[in-house]
């Protein structure tokens, strides 16, 4: 045990003096041999963000790993450019977050999961002593973007109009998929006998994928304008069901899509919100319509229905112009019994 003490305490000294050398004190560390950076006396956040989006290699999907590669290259190394372990505090740390106006809560815990891996790492090999993300709370009011805003029936019908692919937007908002569930949307996994889709993948980062969770993996049902979308659109039979009509082939990602719907906007005489918003008209039409939210939960992919409730139960008067009839109905009668 003293042993242990003393090594620390040395180790600690040589960061503050600038002349710890990692691998001369962890030679079998994977960390050690996954960095391809030279020793050096002092590891920067660099190095060591390096050092441990190589370990992750065989732990984490291809397209988890090139998020991190991604967010390290573009956000984490130019904000601590330079910057040693040692040096990484709390304050360094906030200033990050701070950079990020306007960005989600979501966005900047993503940003953060490798930072907090590699500070995680460098905690267990005696690189830091304390966490500086620690204690870090981040409250952001929500972007205007992931509140939803969903489209009245009126604006549904014109964009079905404009947009360059027939049904794909009917399809769409009477579906509630996700736009990477969209656009990895196979014939295969179309039933139309039973008027049902099978919805278990979704491509992300240039691949078709499993959905995240069980919940993901699911049946879902197709609704009258769903299955006239699908009836009048040009069935191939084979690969994908929605095809960009720029290429005649499968969507290399969502952002073609968004490319294409600020112009389809403007031709429909639609004020604009991002086309993920379709997915929130099903969700708000379905729920101010009186259906289960269980149900409704279950054809969006959620595992849990409290999400599904709390986030899309949203007034919609052009979807259900006679809503709260009946609890008038029943407090007038309570009033006039008493």
């Amino acid at each position: 045990m003293s042993f242990a003490k003393n090594l620390r305490g040395q180790i600690l000294n040589e960061i503050a003096v600038g002349t710890f050398d990692y691998a001369r004190h962890f030679p079998d560390s994977s960390r050690a041999l996954a960095s391809d950076q030279p020793p050096t006396s002092a590891p920067t956040v660099q190095q060591a963000l390096a050092a441990w989006l190589k370990s992750k290699e065989p732990e984490v999907a291809h397209s988890s790993l090139n998020e991190y590669d991604r967010v390290i290259r573009r956000v984490l190394n130019p904000a601590f450019a330079g910057l040693t372990l040692a040096a990484l505090d709390r304050s360094k740390v906030k200033g990050l977050v701070s950079s990020m106006s306007g960005v989600s809560v979501k966005r900047i815990n993503a940003v953060l999961l490798p930072l907090r891996g590699m500070i995680a790492d460098a905690i267990e090999d005696g690189w830091l002593t304390e966490d500086p993300t620690s204690e870090l709370r981040i409250q952001r009011a929500k972007v205007a973007d992931d509140i939803p805003d969903p489209f009245t029936p009126a604006e549904l019908t014109a964009l079905d109009n404009a947009f360059p692919v027939p049904g794909m937007v009917a399809f769409w908002a009477w579906t509630g998929l996700r736009p990477s569930e969209l656009i990895d949307l196979d014939w295969r996994g179309v039933n139309l006998p039973k008027r049902t889709i099978s919805v278990s993948s979704a491509f992300v980062r240039g691949q078709s994928k499993a959905t995240k969770t069980r919940a993901g993996n699911r049946v879902v049902t197709l609704l009258p304008p769903a299955f006239d979308a699908l009836q009048k659109h040009d069935q191939h039979q084979a690969g994908r069901v929605w095809l960009n009509p720029n290429t005649m082939g499968a969507w290399s990602s969502t952002r073609p899509i968004v490319e294409l719907w600020s112009t389809t906007c403007t031709r429909a005489g639609v004020r604009y919100r991002p086309p993920k918003h379709l997915r929130h008209t099903y969700a708000s039409m379905m729920l101010s319509a009186g259906e289960n939210v269980m149900w409704v939960a279950g054809q969006l992919g959620h595992a849990d229905w409290s999400v599904t409730a709390k986030k899309y139960a949203r007034w919609m008067p052009s979807a259900a112009p006679e809503a709260g009839a009946k609890a008038l109905a029943i407090w007038s009668a309570n009033g006039q019994q008493q």
